[in-house]
C-alpha cells in the first residue's frame, strides 16, 4: 500500500483506557492509562500533540498552555474546562511514546545498574574498585608500586580517630608522619 510520508509502524496507535466514568463537571485532570497484557499501566505521551481526544463527539484542540482544549502533564491529561458528567470520551495516541514504569520494591538488582562503576550486593557490601566496604570492614585490594614516592601525590588513606585497622594475612601497613 502506498503512503504519503512515512509508513505507519505497528504499535504506534494506542487507545487509552476510558476516563469518562470520572467526569463530574468539576474535575479537569485525569490519569492517562492503558492496558497491556491485562495490566493497567500509566501512559506518558511525549507531547500533547500526539493525542487525539474526543469529548462528546467533538475533537479537542491540543494546547500546551492549557487555555483551550487540553494539555498533558506527565501521565495526566488536563482539560481547560471540566467535562460534564455523562460526556463520552475517547483518547488515541499517535506516534512514539515514552512509557516510564515504576519498578516494584526489591526488584532492581545491582546487575541491572552496573555500568562499570560501583556495585553492591544484598549483604550490604559496596565495592568501588579497588575498595570494598562491608558493614564492619573496609578492604582495599590494591598494591602500591615499589617505586612509590611518599612525598609525591599518590594514594592517601585517612582513618578516622577511634577506628581499628587490621591488616589481612600477608599484608603490610606503615604510617608515615
Amino acid at each position: 500500500m502506498a503512503y504519503v510520508g512515512r509508513e505507519p509502524l505497528s504499535g504506534e496507535v494506542i487507545i487509552m483506557n476510558s476516563i469518562e466514568s470520572q467526569f463530574n463537571g468539576v474535575l479537569t485532570t485525569f490519569n492517562l492509562t492503558r492496558t497491556v497484557s491485562g495490566q493497567t499501566l500509566a501512559f506518558y505521551p511525549a507531547q500533547t500533540h500526539q493525542l487525539l481526544v474526543s469529548l462528546g463527539g467533538v475533537i479537542q484542540k491540543p494546547d500546551t498552555t492549557g487555555n483551550t482544549g487540553f494539555k498533558i502533564n506527565f501521565n495526566q491529561i488536563v482539560f481547560a474546562v471540566a467535562p460534564p458528567a455523562g460526556t463520552t470520551c475517547f483518547i488515541v495516541s499517535y506516534g512514539n511514546v515514552l512509557d516510564i514504569g515504576t519498578p516494584a520494591d526489591g526488584t532492581v538488582s545491582p546487575t541491572k545498574l552496573t555500568t562499570g562503576g560501583p556495585s553492591w550486593n544484598t549483604g550490604s557490601t559496596l565495592t568501588v574498585n579497588p575498595i570494598q566496604l562491608n558493614p564492619n570492614s573496609i578492604t582495599v585490594n590494591a598494591t602500591i608500586p615499589t617505586n612509590y614516592n611518599a612525598n609525591s601525590i599518590g594514594p592517601d588513606i585517612s582513618i578516622a580517630s577511634g577506628i581499628t585497622v587490621e591488616i589481612a594475612s600477608g599484608g603490610t601497613w606503615s604510617v608515615n608522619p
